[in-house]
């Protein structure tokens, strides 16, 4: 598959991640600048409202993470995978969960994700071995 394939392919998983969070109500809570009073104060105040915005949406990614590791502190295996009540449990459930917030927050802002990812992925391949890192 050609990079032009896998861009095409990542935006489009970004479009369908996004419109379908878009239409369960995962949108809806992006602050408006019609909701501050006009002037420098309404412009102080939406500029950090929409920081606190971006910093809950990047939380929400990190706290799929934290639930992927919790599944580990209760033993769970990282590849098992099981249900509960019909929902998609484990591991593998939530790093996915991780993804999909990833692409709904490029989706949100209007961001190429696949470049992006697609860029990252090449300069990845020019570092040295762990580039210093210990883990």
């Amino acid at each position: 598959m050609s990079n032009h394939e896998i861009a095409d392919a990542l935006r489009e998983l970004q479009t369908t991640i996004g419109e379908n969070n878009e239409a369960k109500g995962f949108h809806d809570d992006a602050p408006s600048r019609a909701d501050f009073i006009p002037g420098e104060r309404g412009d102080q105040a939406f500029e950090a409202a929409l920081g606190h915005y971006h910093g809950n949406l990047h939380m929400l990614i990190v706290s799929e993470a934290v639930e992927a590791h919790e599944e580990i502190r209760h033993g769970r295996q990282a590849h098992e995978h099981y249900y509960s009540d019909g929902k998609p449990e484990g591991v593998p459930s939530e790093i996915a969960d991780g993804i999909i917030r990833g692409f709904d927050y490029f989706h949100r802002n209007g961001i190429d994700g696949a470049s992006a990812i697609l860029e990252k992925i090449a300069y990845n391949t020019t570092r040295p071995y762990k580039h210093g890192k210990k883990f």
